[in-house]
C-alpha cells in the first residue's frame, strides 16, 4: 500500500500502528461512500412505493444475516426459503 500512496513503509507505521488500524482506515472512506448510496436507494424505493415505509437501513444488515443463515438441501429449496423471508 504504501507504494501506491508514494510514500515508504517507515511513513505508513508511523501513521498507523498496525496493517488492522491501516484497513480499518482505508475502508472507511468507501464504507461511508456506499452506505449513503444505500440509504438514497432506500428512500427512492420508499418514494416509488416499492419498500415498507418502516424498513431502516440496519434492517439491510439484519436480512443479509437471516438470508446467509438458511441452509436446505438443494439451491431450489435455498431460493424459496430466501423469497420467504425477503416476503
Amino acid at each position: 500500500m504504501s507504494r501506491r500512496a508514494q510514500v515508504g513503509v517507515a511513513t505508513v507505521y508511523r501513521r498507523f500502528p498496525n496493517k488492522e488500524a491501516l484497513l480499518t482506515e482505508a475502508f472507511t472512506e468507501e464504507r461511508d461512500r456506499t452506505l449513503q448510496l444505500l440509504l438514497d436507494l432506500l428512500r427512492r424505493a420508499q418514494e416509488a412505493g416499492a419498500l415498507r415505509r418502516d424498513f431502516v437501513l440496519e434492517d439491510v444488515g439484519l436480512a443479509l444475516m437471516a438470508n446467509a443463515g438458511i441452509r436446505a438441501q438443494s439451491p431450489e429449496v435455498r431460493a424459496e426459503a430466501s423469497r420467504r423471508f425477503a416476503a
